[in-house]
Protein backbone atom coordinates (compact mmCIF):
# COMPACT_ATOMS: atom_id res chain seq x y z
CA UNK A 1 0.00 0.00 0.00
CA UNK A 2 0.82 3.46 -1.06
CA UNK A 3 2.27 5.15 2.60
CA UNK A 4 0.34 8.50 1.46
CA UNK A 5 -2.82 6.31 0.91
CA UNK A 6 -1.94 5.03 4.63
CA UNK A 7 -1.90 8.46 5.99
CA UNK A 8 -4.62 9.76 4.63
CA UNK A 9 -6.94 7.11 5.31
CA UNK A 10 -5.55 5.04 8.77
CA UNK A 11 -5.41 1.54 6.98
CA UNK A 12 -4.41 -0.82 9.64
CA UNK A 13 -5.59 -3.54 9.50
CA UNK A 14 -7.31 -6.19 12.13
CA UNK A 15 -6.53 -9.74 12.27
CA UNK A 16 -9.27 -12.26 12.46
CA UNK A 17 -8.36 -13.30 15.92
CA UNK A 18 -9.12 -9.46 17.20
CA UNK A 19 -11.87 -9.31 15.30
CA UNK A 20 -13.69 -12.77 16.90
CA UNK A 21 -12.87 -11.58 20.01
CA UNK A 22 -14.54 -7.84 19.72
CA UNK A 23 -17.93 -9.76 17.96
CA UNK A 24 -17.55 -11.93 20.82
CA UNK A 25 -18.20 -8.52 23.39
CA UNK A 26 -21.70 -7.99 21.38
CA UNK A 27 -24.32 -8.82 24.12
CA UNK A 28 -27.08 -7.40 21.57
CA UNK A 29 -29.45 -10.37 19.55
CA UNK A 30 -27.84 -11.43 16.62
CA UNK A 31 -31.45 -9.87 14.76
CA UNK A 32 -29.77 -6.46 15.87
CA UNK A 33 -29.01 -3.86 12.79
CA UNK A 34 -24.76 -3.83 12.94
CA UNK A 35 -22.92 -1.54 11.34
CA UNK A 36 -18.69 -1.53 10.27
CA UNK A 37 -17.92 2.10 9.18
CA UNK A 38 -14.92 1.23 7.89
CA UNK A 39 -14.95 -2.00 7.10
CA UNK A 40 -11.45 -2.10 4.85
CA UNK A 41 -10.49 -5.99 3.90
CA UNK A 42 -13.71 -6.93 5.46
CA UNK A 43 -12.37 -9.20 8.63
CA UNK A 44 -15.55 -7.38 10.72
CA UNK A 45 -17.98 -8.52 8.28
CA UNK A 46 -17.03 -11.83 7.71
CA UNK A 47 -16.63 -12.78 11.46
CA UNK A 48 -20.24 -10.83 12.03
CA UNK A 49 -21.33 -13.25 9.22
CA UNK A 50 -19.94 -16.57 10.83
CA UNK A 51 -21.49 -15.52 13.96
CA UNK A 52 -25.13 -15.26 13.00
CA UNK A 53 -25.66 -12.30 12.50
CA UNK A 54 -27.98 -11.30 9.46
CA UNK A 55 -28.89 -7.14 9.25
CA UNK A 56 -24.91 -6.61 8.75
CA UNK A 57 -24.35 -3.24 6.98
CA UNK A 58 -20.93 -1.59 6.43
CA UNK A 59 -18.95 1.48 4.93
CA UNK A 60 -15.57 2.17 3.11
CA UNK A 61 -14.21 5.25 1.30
CA UNK A 62 -11.57 3.33 -0.79
CA UNK A 63 -13.14 2.27 -3.99
CA UNK A 64 -10.90 -0.67 -3.89
CA UNK A 65 -12.03 -2.26 -0.85
CA UNK A 66 -15.19 -1.46 -1.73
CA UNK A 67 -15.08 -3.59 -4.83
CA UNK A 68 -13.12 -6.90 -3.21
CA UNK A 69 -16.16 -7.17 -0.31
CA UNK A 70 -18.81 -7.21 -3.17
CA UNK A 71 -18.16 -11.17 -2.31
CA UNK A 72 -20.55 -10.39 1.12
CA UNK A 73 -23.89 -10.69 -0.44
CA UNK A 74 -25.22 -11.23 2.81
CA UNK A 75 -24.23 -7.35 4.12
CA UNK A 76 -25.60 -4.28 2.77
CA UNK A 77 -22.41 -2.19 2.12
CA UNK A 78 -21.98 1.09 0.52
CA UNK A 79 -18.81 2.99 -0.57
CA UNK A 80 -18.94 6.44 0.81
CA UNK A 81 -17.31 8.63 3.60
CA UNK A 82 -18.89 7.38 7.02
CA UNK A 83 -19.24 10.95 7.96
CA UNK A 84 -20.91 11.69 5.46
CA UNK A 85 -23.59 9.60 6.21
CA UNK A 86 -27.02 10.57 8.32
CA UNK A 87 -27.24 10.64 11.94
CA UNK A 88 -31.16 9.05 11.15
CA UNK A 89 -29.82 6.22 10.46
CA UNK A 90 -29.69 4.15 13.40
CA UNK A 91 -27.97 0.78 14.99
CA UNK A 92 -27.52 -1.26 17.87
CA UNK A 93 -24.41 -2.24 17.35
CA UNK A 94 -21.25 -0.33 15.55
CA UNK A 95 -18.25 -2.52 15.50
CA UNK A 96 -14.59 -2.10 13.84
CA UNK A 97 -11.26 -0.68 13.84
CA UNK A 98 -11.45 3.45 12.68
CA UNK A 99 -9.60 5.30 10.96
CA UNK A 100 -6.62 6.89 13.10
CA UNK A 101 -5.32 10.00 10.84
CA UNK A 102 -4.11 13.56 12.19
CA UNK A 103 -5.44 16.57 11.04
CA UNK A 104 -2.67 17.55 8.75
CA UNK A 105 -2.85 14.25 6.49
CA UNK A 106 -6.74 13.97 6.25
CA UNK A 107 -8.26 13.90 2.88
CA UNK A 108 -9.47 16.99 2.02
CA UNK A 109 -12.78 16.50 0.94
CA UNK A 110 -13.44 14.93 4.45
CA UNK A 111 -12.06 18.14 5.94
CA UNK A 112 -14.26 20.39 4.08
CA UNK A 113 -17.25 17.99 5.30
CA UNK A 114 -15.62 18.26 9.12
CA UNK A 115 -15.40 22.39 8.51
CA UNK A 116 -18.65 23.08 6.87
CA UNK A 117 -21.05 21.15 8.82
CA UNK A 118 -21.88 23.40 12.04
CA UNK A 119 -21.89 19.78 14.40
CA UNK A 120 -18.41 19.60 14.58
CA UNK A 121 -17.19 23.24 15.31
CA UNK A 122 -17.62 22.43 19.17
CA UNK A 123 -15.77 19.40 19.14
CA UNK A 124 -12.59 20.09 16.18
CA UNK A 125 -9.09 21.48 17.25
CA UNK A 126 -5.92 22.18 15.62
CA UNK A 127 -5.06 18.72 16.89
CA UNK A 128 -8.23 17.09 15.79
CA UNK A 129 -8.03 13.55 14.50
CA UNK A 130 -10.10 11.28 12.22
CA UNK A 131 -10.15 9.00 15.32
CA UNK A 132 -12.20 11.29 17.20
CA UNK A 133 -14.87 12.09 14.32
CA UNK A 134 -15.75 8.17 13.66
CA UNK A 135 -16.21 8.03 17.47
CA UNK A 136 -18.39 11.05 17.94
CA UNK A 137 -19.93 9.95 14.74
CA UNK A 138 -20.67 6.43 15.50
CA UNK A 139 -22.20 6.92 19.12
CA UNK A 140 -24.54 9.79 17.39
CA UNK A 141 -26.18 6.84 15.06
CA UNK A 142 -26.43 4.40 18.37
CA UNK A 143 -29.99 3.87 19.46
CA UNK A 144 -30.41 3.91 23.07
CA UNK A 145 -28.46 1.46 24.82
CA UNK A 146 -26.84 0.54 21.33
CA UNK A 147 -23.32 -0.44 21.74
CA UNK A 148 -20.11 0.84 19.92
CA UNK A 149 -17.38 -1.60 19.99
CA UNK A 150 -14.05 -0.44 18.59
CA UNK A 151 -10.30 -1.10 18.38
CA UNK A 152 -7.81 2.05 19.18
CA UNK A 153 -5.04 3.61 20.10
CA UNK A 154 -5.09 4.51 23.87
CA UNK A 155 -3.61 8.08 23.62
CA UNK A 156 -6.80 9.51 23.50
CA UNK A 157 -7.74 8.80 26.93
CA UNK A 158 -4.97 11.22 28.02
CA UNK A 159 -4.55 13.82 25.34
CA UNK A 160 -5.08 17.05 25.55
CA UNK A 161 -6.33 17.78 22.25
CA UNK A 162 -8.90 14.83 23.40
CA UNK A 163 -10.78 17.28 25.83
CA UNK A 164 -13.78 17.47 23.83
CA UNK A 165 -14.21 13.94 22.88
CA UNK A 166 -14.04 12.79 26.64
CA UNK A 167 -16.64 15.34 27.24
CA UNK A 168 -18.94 14.18 24.74
CA UNK A 169 -18.54 10.23 25.64
CA UNK A 170 -19.25 10.78 29.50
CA UNK A 171 -22.63 12.86 28.42
CA UNK A 172 -23.45 9.48 26.18
CA UNK A 173 -23.53 6.93 28.15
CA UNK A 174 -20.58 4.97 29.74
CA UNK A 175 -17.85 2.28 28.87
CA UNK A 176 -18.85 -1.59 29.78
CA UNK A 177 -15.29 -3.13 28.71
CA UNK A 178 -11.41 -1.77 28.29
CA UNK A 179 -9.09 -4.51 27.09
CA UNK A 180 -5.40 -2.46 27.30
CA UNK A 181 -2.50 -4.19 25.24
CA UNK A 182 -0.06 -1.52 26.14
CA UNK A 183 3.42 -3.05 24.08
CA UNK A 184 2.08 -5.73 22.62
CA UNK A 185 1.45 -5.16 18.59
CA UNK A 186 -2.11 -6.23 17.57
CA UNK A 187 -1.37 -4.60 14.43
CA UNK A 188 2.39 -5.62 12.29
CA UNK A 189 2.64 -2.49 11.01
CA UNK A 190 1.24 0.04 13.44
CA UNK A 191 2.62 1.45 16.85
CA UNK A 192 1.65 -0.73 19.99
CA UNK A 193 -0.57 0.51 22.49
CA UNK A 194 -3.83 -0.01 21.63
CA UNK A 195 -7.27 -0.84 23.22
CA UNK A 196 -10.32 -2.51 22.66
CA UNK A 197 -13.35 -0.82 24.36
CA UNK A 198 -17.19 -1.33 24.75
CA UNK A 199 -19.28 1.53 25.01
CA UNK A 200 -22.79 1.92 25.85
CA UNK A 201 -25.34 4.63 24.87
CA UNK A 202 -27.53 5.03 28.57
CA UNK A 203 -28.07 7.46 31.23
CA UNK A 204 -27.64 5.23 33.22
CA UNK A 205 -23.92 5.04 34.49
CA UNK A 206 -23.81 2.91 37.45
CA UNK A 207 -21.88 -0.18 36.65
CA UNK A 208 -17.80 -0.43 37.24
CA UNK A 209 -15.72 -0.50 34.10
CA UNK A 210 -14.54 -4.22 33.25
CA UNK A 211 -10.84 -3.83 32.44
CA UNK A 212 -8.04 -6.23 31.08
CA UNK A 213 -4.67 -5.00 30.58
CA UNK A 214 -2.04 -7.27 28.80
CA UNK A 215 1.63 -6.80 30.66
CA UNK A 216 3.68 -8.27 28.39
CA UNK A 217 5.49 -7.34 24.40
CA UNK A 218 4.41 -10.43 23.26
CA UNK A 219 1.73 -13.36 23.27
CA UNK A 220 -0.38 -15.64 20.90
CA UNK A 221 -2.64 -13.40 19.12
CA UNK A 222 -4.94 -16.50 18.87
CA UNK A 223 -4.61 -17.25 22.48
CA UNK A 224 -5.81 -13.90 23.59
CA UNK A 225 -9.25 -14.22 22.89
CA UNK A 226 -10.10 -17.11 25.59
CA UNK A 227 -7.76 -15.74 28.19
CA UNK A 228 -9.40 -12.11 27.55
CA UNK A 229 -13.70 -14.00 27.61
CA UNK A 230 -12.74 -16.27 30.71
CA UNK A 231 -11.14 -12.90 32.85
CA UNK A 232 -14.45 -10.60 31.48
CA UNK A 233 -16.76 -13.19 32.91
CA UNK A 234 -15.13 -13.50 36.24
CA UNK A 235 -15.15 -9.10 36.31
CA UNK A 236 -19.17 -9.11 35.31
CA UNK A 237 -20.21 -12.00 37.94
CA UNK A 238 -18.21 -10.52 40.86
CA UNK A 239 -17.24 -7.10 41.35
CA UNK A 240 -14.67 -7.66 44.20
CA UNK A 241 -12.78 -9.95 41.42
CA UNK A 242 -9.09 -8.56 41.24
CA UNK A 243 -6.00 -10.07 39.51
CA UNK A 244 -2.49 -8.63 39.46
CA UNK A 245 -0.23 -11.25 37.93
CA UNK A 246 3.14 -10.97 35.64
CA UNK A 247 1.44 -11.26 32.37
CA UNK A 248 -1.58 -9.18 32.96
CA UNK A 249 -3.89 -7.48 35.16
CA UNK A 250 -7.92 -7.84 35.68
CA UNK A 251 -10.13 -5.26 37.78
CA UNK A 252 -13.38 -3.27 38.43
CA UNK A 253 -12.78 0.53 37.30
CA UNK A 254 -14.97 3.71 38.19
CA UNK A 255 -16.68 5.22 35.39
CA UNK A 256 -15.12 8.08 33.83
CA UNK A 257 -17.08 11.17 35.24
CA UNK A 258 -15.63 14.23 33.27
CA UNK A 259 -13.09 15.96 30.47
CA UNK A 260 -9.79 15.38 32.76
CA UNK A 261 -7.18 13.02 31.49
CA UNK A 262 -8.71 9.18 32.01
CA UNK A 263 -6.50 6.39 33.37
CA UNK A 264 -7.12 2.87 34.42
CA UNK A 265 -6.84 1.61 37.86
CA UNK A 266 -8.26 -0.87 40.25
CA UNK A 267 -10.99 1.16 42.68
CA UNK A 268 -8.93 0.23 45.28
CA UNK A 269 -6.15 2.14 43.99
CA UNK A 270 -8.19 5.04 42.97
CA UNK A 271 -9.32 6.03 46.44
CA UNK A 272 -5.31 6.60 47.18
CA UNK A 273 -4.85 8.79 44.21
CA UNK A 274 -7.65 10.97 45.05
CA UNK A 275 -5.87 11.41 48.96
CA UNK A 276 -3.22 11.97 47.35
CA UNK A 277 -4.29 14.88 44.68
CA UNK A 278 -7.37 15.87 47.56
CA UNK A 279 -4.31 16.42 49.78
CA UNK A 280 -1.93 18.37 47.43
CA UNK A 281 -3.18 21.47 46.76
CA UNK A 282 0.10 22.22 44.59
CA UNK A 283 1.65 20.64 41.15
CA UNK A 284 5.13 20.09 40.81
CA UNK A 285 5.73 22.69 38.28
CA UNK A 286 4.03 25.19 41.16
CA UNK A 287 7.32 24.63 43.64
CA UNK A 288 10.33 23.74 41.00
CA UNK A 289 10.83 24.30 37.00
CA UNK A 290 10.70 20.97 35.05
CA UNK A 291 13.24 21.07 31.94
CA UNK A 292 14.26 18.88 29.06
CA UNK A 293 17.70 17.83 28.00
CA UNK A 294 20.12 18.58 25.07
CA UNK A 295 20.06 16.71 22.25
CA UNK A 296 23.47 16.22 20.35
CA UNK A 297 21.83 14.10 17.42
CA UNK A 298 24.92 12.12 17.01
CA UNK A 299 26.21 11.53 20.43
CA UNK A 300 29.19 9.53 19.21
CA UNK A 301 30.26 12.64 17.35
CA UNK A 302 30.76 14.78 20.44
CA UNK A 303 31.66 11.82 23.55
CA UNK A 304 35.29 12.28 25.11
CA UNK A 305 36.94 9.07 26.95
CA UNK A 306 38.90 9.28 29.96
CA UNK A 307 42.11 8.81 27.96
CA UNK A 308 41.18 11.30 25.64
CA UNK A 309 40.41 13.92 27.96
CA UNK A 310 43.61 14.10 29.76
CA UNK A 311 45.47 14.65 26.31
CA UNK A 312 43.20 17.96 26.14
CA UNK A 313 45.06 21.34 26.95
CA UNK A 314 43.38 23.44 29.72
CA UNK A 315 41.83 25.68 27.30
CA UNK A 316 40.15 22.50 25.24
CA UNK A 317 39.05 21.09 29.01
CA UNK A 318 37.14 24.37 28.85
CA UNK A 319 35.29 22.74 26.05
CA UNK A 320 33.80 20.07 27.65
CA UNK A 321 30.67 19.48 30.12
CA UNK A 322 30.02 16.52 32.14
CA UNK A 323 26.56 15.27 31.37
CA UNK A 324 24.02 13.10 33.30
CA UNK A 325 22.61 10.08 31.09
CA UNK A 326 19.28 8.07 31.67
CA UNK A 327 21.90 5.11 32.84
CA UNK A 328 23.17 7.36 35.52
CA UNK A 329 20.07 7.25 37.39
CA UNK A 330 20.46 4.55 40.55
CA UNK A 331 17.17 6.26 42.03
CA UNK A 332 18.08 8.69 44.99
CA UNK A 333 21.34 9.21 43.83
CA UNK A 334 23.73 9.46 40.49
CA UNK A 335 26.48 7.30 39.43
CA UNK A 336 28.87 8.52 37.00
CA UNK A 337 28.44 11.05 34.17
CA UNK A 338 29.46 10.88 30.87
CA UNK A 339 32.08 13.93 29.25
CA UNK A 340 31.31 15.61 25.79
CA UNK A 341 32.22 17.84 23.76
CA UNK A 342 30.68 21.18 24.22
CA UNK A 343 31.57 23.80 21.95
CA UNK A 344 28.41 25.66 20.85
CA UNK A 345 29.44 28.95 21.59
CA UNK A 346 32.14 29.09 18.97
CA UNK A 347 30.58 30.19 16.10
CA UNK A 348 33.71 30.09 13.20
CA UNK A 349 35.61 26.78 12.06
CA UNK A 350 38.88 28.59 11.87
CA UNK A 351 38.78 29.20 15.75
CA UNK A 352 37.56 25.69 16.66
CA UNK A 353 40.83 24.36 14.95
CA UNK A 354 43.29 26.48 17.33
CA UNK A 355 41.17 23.56 19.72
CA UNK A 356 43.51 21.06 17.96
CA UNK A 357 43.01 17.78 19.77
CA UNK A 358 38.85 18.41 19.89
CA UNK A 359 38.84 19.50 16.56
CA UNK A 360 40.30 16.00 15.53
CA UNK A 361 38.02 13.84 17.28
CA UNK A 362 34.96 16.16 16.00
CA UNK A 363 36.34 16.10 11.88
CA UNK A 364 35.74 12.53 11.25
CA UNK A 365 32.19 12.93 11.98
CA UNK A 366 31.61 16.36 9.86
CA UNK A 367 29.61 14.49 7.43
CA UNK A 368 27.34 12.38 9.60
CA UNK A 369 26.90 16.17 11.69
CA UNK A 370 25.70 18.18 8.76
CA UNK A 371 23.34 15.98 8.01
CA UNK A 372 21.41 16.45 11.25
CA UNK A 373 18.35 18.82 11.50
CA UNK A 374 20.15 22.15 12.73
CA UNK A 375 18.92 25.50 12.81
CA UNK A 376 19.84 28.04 10.71
CA UNK A 377 22.68 29.84 12.92
CA UNK A 378 24.07 26.42 14.06
CA UNK A 379 27.32 25.13 12.83
CA UNK A 380 27.71 21.11 11.87
CA UNK A 381 30.01 21.07 15.98
CA UNK A 382 26.81 22.63 17.58
CA UNK A 383 24.83 20.84 19.71
CA UNK A 384 21.61 20.27 17.41
CA UNK A 385 19.25 21.12 20.64
CA UNK A 386 19.99 23.15 23.39
CA UNK A 387 17.07 23.90 25.65
CA UNK A 388 17.24 25.70 28.96
CA UNK A 389 20.41 26.82 28.84
CA UNK A 390 20.03 29.62 30.93
CA UNK A 391 18.12 27.41 33.81
CA UNK A 392 20.84 25.12 33.39
CA UNK A 393 23.38 27.97 34.02
CA UNK A 394 21.58 29.51 36.76
CA UNK A 395 22.08 26.75 38.84
CA UNK A 396 25.52 25.39 37.90
CA UNK A 397 25.96 24.44 41.54
CA UNK A 398 22.92 24.18 43.02
CA UNK A 399 21.44 20.45 43.36
CA UNK A 400 19.18 18.99 40.99
CA UNK A 401 16.83 16.20 40.77
CA UNK A 402 17.33 13.95 37.40
CA UNK A 403 14.80 11.16 35.96
CA UNK A 404 15.21 8.65 33.06
CA UNK A 405 12.54 9.57 30.26
CA UNK A 406 11.48 6.16 29.83
CA UNK A 407 12.11 3.42 31.80
CA UNK A 408 11.40 -0.10 32.76
CA UNK A 409 11.87 -0.25 36.16
CA UNK A 410 9.32 -0.72 39.01
CA UNK A 411 10.29 1.99 40.89
CA UNK A 412 10.98 5.48 40.20
CA UNK A 413 14.73 6.81 39.56
CA UNK A 414 14.66 10.11 40.67
CA UNK A 415 18.21 11.04 41.25
CA UNK A 416 19.90 14.04 42.79
CA UNK A 417 23.36 15.53 42.31
CA UNK A 418 24.40 19.16 43.61
CA UNK A 419 27.47 18.89 41.29
CA UNK A 420 27.68 21.25 37.79
CA UNK A 421 25.84 18.43 35.64
CA UNK A 422 24.39 19.30 32.34
CA UNK A 423 21.40 16.79 30.72
CA UNK A 424 20.98 14.91 27.85
CA UNK A 425 17.75 14.80 26.01
CA UNK A 426 16.60 11.48 27.61
CA UNK A 427 16.66 13.12 30.63
CA UNK A 428 14.17 15.59 32.63
CA UNK A 429 15.82 17.87 34.84
CA UNK A 430 14.13 19.43 38.16
CA UNK A 431 15.40 22.53 39.54
CA UNK A 432 13.94 23.87 42.78
CA UNK A 433 12.49 27.61 42.33
CA UNK A 434 14.07 29.93 44.85
CA UNK A 435 11.14 30.80 46.74
CA UNK A 436 10.18 27.19 47.24
CA UNK A 437 10.93 26.62 51.15
CA UNK A 438 11.05 22.65 50.97
CA UNK A 439 14.22 20.98 50.94
CA UNK A 440 15.48 19.58 47.52
CA UNK A 441 15.92 16.33 49.62
CA UNK A 442 12.19 16.75 50.70
CA UNK A 443 10.96 17.10 46.89
CA UNK A 444 13.72 14.16 45.75
CA UNK A 445 12.17 11.50 48.86
CA UNK A 446 8.56 13.01 47.57
CA UNK A 447 9.26 11.58 44.23
CA UNK A 448 10.53 8.50 44.89
CA UNK A 449 7.84 7.60 47.35
CA UNK A 450 5.40 4.81 47.04
CA UNK A 451 2.55 7.58 46.52
CA UNK A 452 3.86 9.21 43.66
CA UNK A 453 5.20 6.14 42.25
CA UNK A 454 1.21 4.59 41.80
CA UNK A 455 0.17 8.01 40.70
CA UNK A 456 2.58 8.38 38.07
CA UNK A 457 2.80 4.88 37.12
CA UNK A 458 -1.49 5.13 36.62
CA UNK A 459 -1.68 8.80 35.94
CA UNK A 460 1.17 9.60 33.86
CA UNK A 461 2.18 8.42 30.57
CA UNK A 462 3.44 4.79 29.89
CA UNK A 463 3.32 2.30 27.24
CA UNK A 464 2.68 -1.48 29.04
CA UNK A 465 5.29 -1.53 31.24
CA UNK A 466 7.38 1.62 30.08
CA UNK A 467 6.94 4.67 32.24
CA UNK A 468 7.62 7.71 30.00
CA UNK A 469 8.66 11.04 32.07
CA UNK A 470 8.21 13.95 30.06
CA UNK A 471 8.15 17.61 31.04
CA UNK A 472 4.18 18.46 30.57
CA UNK A 473 3.35 15.25 32.77
CA UNK A 474 6.15 15.50 35.60
CA UNK A 475 5.28 18.91 35.83
CA UNK A 476 1.61 17.62 36.75
CA UNK A 477 2.87 15.27 39.68
CA UNK A 478 0.87 16.45 42.93
CA UNK A 479 3.21 18.15 45.73
CA UNK A 480 2.66 17.34 49.15
CA UNK A 481 3.33 21.08 50.65
CA UNK A 482 4.53 21.54 54.40
CA UNK A 483 2.15 23.51 55.97
CA UNK A 484 4.71 25.38 58.18
CA UNK A 485 2.52 26.96 60.68
CA UNK A 486 2.60 23.09 61.96
CA UNK A 487 5.27 21.94 64.39
CA UNK A 488 4.80 18.45 64.08
CA UNK A 489 4.68 19.02 59.93
CA UNK A 490 8.31 20.91 60.21
CA UNK A 491 9.70 18.23 61.94
CA UNK A 492 7.98 15.43 59.88
CA UNK A 493 9.94 17.35 57.02
CA UNK A 494 13.31 17.49 58.75
CA UNK A 495 13.17 13.89 59.51
CA UNK A 496 12.80 13.17 56.14
CA UNK A 497 15.85 15.31 54.69
CA UNK A 498 17.49 13.62 57.53
CA UNK A 499 16.52 10.09 56.32
CA UNK A 500 16.97 10.86 52.84
CA UNK A 501 20.67 11.93 53.19
CA UNK A 502 21.51 8.79 54.84
CA UNK A 503 20.68 7.34 51.96
CA UNK A 504 22.54 9.17 49.65
CA UNK A 505 25.73 9.33 51.72
CA UNK A 506 25.72 5.43 52.77
CA UNK A 507 23.77 4.29 49.68
CA UNK A 508 22.34 1.19 51.58
CA UNK A 509 19.16 -0.19 53.59
CA UNK A 510 17.66 1.65 50.69
CA UNK A 511 14.05 -0.12 51.13
CA UNK A 512 14.39 0.27 54.98
CA UNK A 513 14.99 4.49 54.80
CA UNK A 514 12.61 4.48 51.88
CA UNK A 515 9.72 2.72 53.85
CA UNK A 516 10.45 4.74 57.00
CA UNK A 517 9.79 7.87 54.48
CA UNK A 518 7.16 6.67 53.08
CA UNK A 519 5.28 6.03 56.78
CA UNK A 520 6.17 10.07 57.44
CA UNK A 521 4.51 11.04 54.42
CA UNK A 522 1.98 8.73 55.29
CA UNK A 523 1.61 10.97 58.75
CA UNK A 524 1.46 14.34 56.24
CA UNK A 525 -1.39 12.81 53.97
CA UNK A 526 -3.70 11.86 57.02
CA UNK A 527 -3.02 15.10 58.44
CA UNK A 528 -3.70 17.25 55.10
Amino acid sequence: MEMSKRKQLGQYYTSPEIADLMVELITQPKISKVLEPSFGNGVFIESLINRGFDNINGVELDPKNFQLAKKYTEANLINCDFLSTSKKDKYDVIIGNPPYVAWKNIAQDTKDLINNIPFWEKYKNGQFDLLYAFIIWSVEKLNTNGELIFIVPYNWFNSTYAKSLRSYMVKQGYFDTICHFGELKLFKDCYPNNIIFKFIKSKTKNKPIKVFEYSLNKASIKALPLLINSELKKLEYDLDYYFDGSEYKSYQNEQFKNSQMWYLAPRKDSKLLEKIESSSIFKLSDVTNVAVGYASGLNEAFIITGEQYSDLSSAEKLLTRKFIKAENCMGYYTKGSSRYIYANNIIDEAELQNYKNLYKILLPHKLALTKRHLAKNKKWWHWATVRNEKLFGANSSQGKIFVPGIDRSKYSRYSYSNKDYLATSDVITIFKKSDTKEANLYILAWLNSSFINSWYRTKGMRTGERIKYTQSYVAQIPFLAIDWSKTEHSNIHNEIVKLTSQLLNGKKQKNIISRKIDNLYSMLLEDS
